[in-house]
């Protein structure tokens, strides 16, 4: 008998409205709908890019989509579908992610995302720095004080060449972070500001002498705006690039989404602290409650998260992460650094606009140690500035005016971002 070619699958003349995040997104996805178009019959997949009159409202143009685990803070479950049922109808197992990361899209007690990919904070580090010191470089059991006293060994060129730590956000942006590694809460469970707290006060002084000692000016040279995310993601900071920094933390999807560095990078966990630093973002994916392609939808979803091709973070999946396959694609350092945070246990990152917000006059705060004032007194006039600011937060309407109103009222000096034109 003559072989004949296997019959295909026929995609349905309506095909499933994907949205994806951005450009970069649709090769790689193009390819998957291709792969999943010839393994589920009936099914088609139209990939959409979100445009201005689509990003703020994503449900009513598509059927399901891929965004960031955050829209569920800021912007709640409107327009998405619970998936607690087609979760219980099976195609997905609920402990087969990274820890907490299936538990990062649930709310009111409902599951409304699956997550395809995580990002963290990771330990970068320059081998040939390293290597001219004579020091070993990180390993998984370092601590905190492990990575400070590396940090100023690193950065003894008497000529500034070389700093032994930089902080891709700047020194002023994760400070609360920051104080955690070192000991310090500055915020209490409820939000409240425990600025004066003695182990606040210790942590900042830690950490001002951490920033004194082993970075360079360009890290007290980044925006400080109240309010405002200003990191620029797909580069190095510029120390970093210019092969003067020993060490550095910077998330996995902005150093692989970034040019190459030329000089020998090392991959690392992030040395242990007091507390985690700091906890994961995520991209996951959602289904629009308007739809009327909701198990097509469910279909193709669950094949995407078993695909190592459909994010260019840190796989959600702990059969990706645990495979040989995806250690080929990532090389060993980053496959054991990913491991071993999945053993240690990982918590997502709960975005709170309010200590957000309130936050930046621990970045204040710094800037006036920095200057020479005593820590204490600096921590003492965030908290009174950050109190401030929260109680006309709380009889205001919440609206980003309003806060910025607000910011302005508890400190004339504060720096609002700029208006966009």
């Amino acid at each position: 008998p003559v072989p004949t070619e296997p019959t295909l699958p026929t995609p349905s003349a309506e095909p499933v409205r994907f949205m994806i995040v951005s450009e970069q997104e649709r090769r790689p996805y193009s390819v998957l709908a291709s792969r999943f178009a010839t393994t589920d019959s009936g099914a088609s997949v139209a990939l959409i890019l979100p445009d201005a009159a689509t990003k703020g409202d994503k449900p009513a143009h598509c059927d399901c989509f891929l965004d960031q685990i955050t829209r569920l803070q800021l912007l709640g479950t409107d327009g998405l579908l619970s998936l607690d049922a087609l979760v219980e109808a099976g195609g997905l197992d609920r402990d087969g992610f990274a820890p907490g990361a299936l538990a990062a899209g649930q709310m009111d007690g409902k599951t409304w995302a699956v997550p395809v990919g995580v990002d963290v904070q990771l330990l970068y580090y320059n081998k040939s720095l390293f290597d001219a010191a004579g020091l070993a470089y990180p390993s998984d059991d370092w601590d905190v004080d492990d990575f400070v006293q590396a940090a100023v060994a690193l950065s003894r060129a008497p000529d500034g060449s070389t700093y032994g730590f930089y902080s891709r956000d700047g020194a002023y942006r994760r400070v609360a972070d920051y104080l955690a590694w070192f000991g310090g809460t500055p915020f209490q469970a409820d939000g409240t500001p425990a600025f004066t707290d003695p182990d606040v006060v210790g942590a900042l002084a830690r950490y001002a002498d951490l920033v004194r000692t082993t970075m360079p000016p360009a890290a007290l040279e980044e925006p400080h705006y109240f309010g405002l995310d200003t990191m620029r993601f797909g580069v190095h900071p510029g120390p970093v690039a210019d092969d003067r920094v020993a060490m550095w933390l910077d998330s996995y999807h902005n150093h692989v989404t970034s040019p190459p560095l030329g000089f020998d990078v090392g991959v690392a966990v992030p040395p242990r602290g007091t507390a985690p630093i700091p906890g994961f973002s995520s991209r996951s994916f959602f289904i629009s409650a308007q739809t009327d392609k909701r198990d097509a939808c469910w279909r193709w979803l669950t094949f995407l998260v078993a695909q190592p091709e459909a994010t260019t973070m840190l796989p959600a999946s702990l059969a990706i992460a645990g495979s040989d396959a995806w250690e080929e694609r990532v090389g060993q350092e980053t496959t054991a650094a990913w491991r071993k945070i999945l053993s240690r246990g990982v918590a997502p990152t709960r975005h709170d606009p309010v200590t957000s917000s309130a936050a930046y006059w621990l970045g204040e705060a710094l800037s006036e140690v920095l200057a020479g004032r005593d820590v204490a007194g600096a921590l003492e006039d965030a908290q009174e500035t950050a109190l401030l600011f929260l109680t006309c937060y709380d009889e205001g309407d919440k609206s980003w005016e309003t806060t910025q109103a607000c910011a302005v009222e508890a400190d004339l000096s504060v720096v609002l971002p700029p208006v966009e034109e």
